[in-house]
């Protein structure tokens, strides 16, 4: 059975309270486009909200995500 990288992404922000693109394009979950699969994942059943919050550093900036609510039936 194989997990989809929108699981695996998910299951990261469950362990770690949030992801980053240079953490979710690290193996095993290498995904380049973050941003395309949290919108996927804030379009599925059970999953009340995504935040997005903006960082920088070292003249760069990017978007680090995080699980407001999980919602479970």
């Amino acid at each position: 059975l194989s997990v989809s990288e929108d699981d695996l992404i998910l299951q990261y922000m469950e362990a770690h309270g949030s992801i980053t693109p240079a953490q979710a394009a690290e193996q095993p979950i290498g995904c380049l486009a973050l941003h395309s699969a949290i919108s996927r994942l804030r379009k599925r059943p059970g999953i009340v909200d995504i935040d997005c919050q903006i960082r920088s550093g070292n003249g760069k900036r990017w978007g680090e995500y995080s699980i407001v609510r999980v919602a479970y039936g």
